[in-house]
């Protein structure tokens, strides 16, 4: 391989020998600006950080250890089985067919991960709620057509008639101090903001209501 990985890291090592050598993801260093052009692999920068937050909950790999990273492998490479089978994601022009493909999608895929496996107040039932979030995962609409995306375009009326009903449960309150400009649909096209440290927690939000786990206010 062409890229060059940190050989003294194990999430890197997670990276090379799991992801890209068992799961044959594509993994590229430069990102395509233009969405046409998409060949569907993943940018190698996105993918270590889209990890961190998998592994660690951290914005960078700096302090991963083999004794946490190694024990946590089979749990964060089943979600990538997960991934790797939904619709269109890893394919050429990826970006155009499912929103799976923006990296801050898969940064909150990896938020439910982390928070259901190796976060201190996990919930008691935690390992079922995993497994019927990657059971479920298939199943939702990653496709830039979906309405629950634009939810905070949408007026109260439009949710109630996409079927968002319910969705504000799980959602941050909309208050002036919260960042909640998390898309803006160009065309057809579903581009999720640049601010993803904002954003992905919310599309996470989202995901846990579209795969039917409890929302984690509902302990707040």
């Amino acid at each position: 391989m062409a890229f060059q990985f940190d050989g003294s890291n194990p999430i890197t090592h997670f990276i090379k020998n799991k992801l890209a050598g068992e799961l044959g993801l594509s993994i590229t260093e430069t990102e395509a600006k233009d969405w046409s052009e998409d060949t569907g692999a993943v940018v190698l920068k996105d993918l270590v950080a889209v990890n961190a937050i998998a592994f660690l909950n951290k914005g960078n790999i700096s302090g991963a250890t083999p004794a946490v990273i190694e024990p946590r492998e089979e749990t964060v490479l089943n979600l990538w089985n997960r991934i790797m089978e939904i619709p269109d994601f890893g394919n050429n022009r990826a970006k155009e067919k499912t929103v799976a493909a923006q990296p801050v999608v898969l940064k909150a895929l990896a938020k439910i991960t982390y928070d259901l496996n190796f976060n201190n107040r996990r919930p008691e039932n935690a390992d079922e709620l995993y497994r019927a979030f990657l059971d479920r995962l298939p199943e939702v609409d990653f496709s830039h057509g979906n309405a629950m995306w634009n939810y905070y375009a949408m007026s109260e009326g439009q949710r109630i008639d996409d079927g968002l009903g319910g969705l504000e449960e799980y959602l941050p309150e909309e208050m002036p101090c919260v960042n909640l400009d998390i898309r803006s649909m160009q065309g057809e096209f579903m581009r999720f903001g640049a601010k993803h440290n904002d954003i992905f927690p919310i599309l996470a939000d989202m995901i846990r209501w579209a795969t039917d786990l409890p929302s984690r206010r509902a302990d707040a």
